[in-house]
């Protein structure tokens, strides 16, 4: 993509033009083949991993002894096991796609100008500094939330298996009040959560944007060649998506942990 970036702007024929344009036509297209491919791939692991836990969770409540409601029951092998599966389909996968491609990136920043690599590497520190700043909030918070669903879920299975007992005893109100303060907490715990992964994902956007800026400021400051700071500047259009998405894996790891810690032990 630099290549063509540089080859449009130093262009003197109409061939060389159609070639830059096309090559970028081309690059574009890959990157998009790519991140389909990459979806495909990581929903395909997530699916099947998710099931082979389900399948064992099944199996532990089919042993004698078992005494797991069934409302936690039902708790873990959704919500939890979606957890896993984010975790893995739009954690690691992005992860193992973002990492390399982020060198790449660099790499290509010091080949058009070291000062150019030096000043990327910036935006790539705001990020790790957000993401150790808030990560460990996010799975507190998570954890919090997680057990509260799980009260919920608990709660609602238990008054669904005894409703006749319960409308019969006239309980029906209580019952009701007592979801209702449930269903408080939870609302509370969720949306105290979302804040710290509003910040997390904040830290992504906030990085990503100011790589951009970063980029036009030293070509603009270091008088670089104009073809230079373009090609930079659609560099770093590349790296910006995975470095917001950066925030969002971080989000999907601290669900995962927390809900490793009720899976686990099952």
């Amino acid at each position: 993509m630099a290549w063509a970036m540089i080859e449009l702007n130093r262009s003197s024929s109409g061939t060389s033009t159609v070639l830059s344009l096309v090559t970028m036509a081309l690059v574009a297209l890959g990157i998009g083949a790519l991140r389909v491919n990459e979806r495909v791939v990581a929903e395909r692991l997530g699916q099947n991993y998710v099931h082979d836990i389900r399948r064992e969770l099944v199996r532990s409540v089919l042993t004698p002894g078992d005494s797991s409601s069934l409302g936690i029951t039902v708790a873990r092998t959704t919500n939890d096991l979606s957890s896993v599966r984010n975790w893995i389909s739009q954690g690691i996968a992005p992860l193992v796609v973002a990492v390399p491609l982020l060198s790449g990136v660099l790499v290509a920043f010091a080949i058009l100008d070291w000062r150019l690599a030096a000043g990327a590497t910036v935006p790539l520190l705001v990020l790790g500094a957000g993401v150790a700043l808030w990560a460990r909030d996010a799975y507190a918070k998570s954890r919090a939330l997680r057990r509260t669903r799980g009260a919920m879920a608990s709660r609602i299975a238990e008054t669904a298996l005894a409703s006749d007992s319960v409308v019969s005893a006239g309980g029906a109100h209580r019952e009701l009040k007592n979801i209702d303060s449930i269903a408080t907490r939870l609302i509370d715990r969720a949306v105290s959560r979302a804040e710290t992964l509003g910040l997390l994902r904040a830290t992504g956007l906030v990085a990503g944007t100011l790589l951009t800026l970063i980029v036009a400021a030293l070509g603009i400051t270091l008088e670089m060649p104009p073809e230079n700071v373009v090609a930079a500047l659609a560099i770093a259009g590349i790296a910006t998506t995975p470095i917001m998405d950066i925030g969002r894996i971080v989000e999907f790891r601290q669900s995962y942990l927390a809900a490793c810690a009720v899976l686990i032990p099952s």
